[in-house]
């Protein structure tokens, strides 16, 4: 789960390096893999360690946060990259004699630069979690779900009620 996270955060890096197809290829070939290795990771987490009753739950919320960072994203992309990153890396903006010597100046660079930094933000987030000792033992800390752990249902089916479905159908 870290790896990918690692892995990720490199790629998304790579993208904005430069302006190469080549380059991008690549990048985008590895969060393709990496990615639902690392989101089949974490549903096997959270699945062994949250109760089978309550799993709908969490995980409808769960895809709700997920779901809702996409257009977010979107959203918010755009004027990021017009109107903060593009001017920062444009020729004499702001960071075109630091970052701008390394991945270069002009226009795309500063969605490029807006890679680069989300990238950053994705191993730093990821080396945080790792940091954390609770979320880096979370699989030694909490335990699994077990069938002992669950209740027994009752799946005999009442007498009476069979009866009743059998000499009574539903109309309609």
């Amino acid at each position: 789960l870290y790896l990918s996270g690692i892995i990720l955060g490199l790629s998304l890096g790579l993208v904005g390096l430069r302006p190469s197809i080549v380059l991008v290829t690549i990048a985008a070939a590895a969060v393709m893999f990496f990615l639902p290795i690392g989101n089949a990771s974490s549903q096997a987490i959270w699945q062994s360690k949250v109760e089978p009753d309550i799993q709908g739950k969490v995980f409808a919320v769960r895809r709700l946060i997920a779901q809702i960072a996409g257009p977010v994203a979107i959203i918010a992309s755009g004027p990021l990259a017009d109107r903060v990153f593009e001017p920062l890396l444009a020729e004499g903006g702001a960071l075109a004699g630091t970052v701008g010597r390394v991945i270069g100046t002009g226009p795309g660079r500063g969605i490029g630069f807006l890679f680069i930094v989300l990238g950053t933000l994705a191993i730093a987030s990821t080396l945080v979690l790792m940091a954390d000792p609770h979320v880096r033992n979370v699989e030694d800390e909490l335990p699994d779900v077990t069938p002992a752990d669950l209740e027994p249902v009752d799946v005999t089916p009442d007498p009476a009620a069979v009866h009743e479905a059998a000499t009574h159908p539903a109309e309609g």
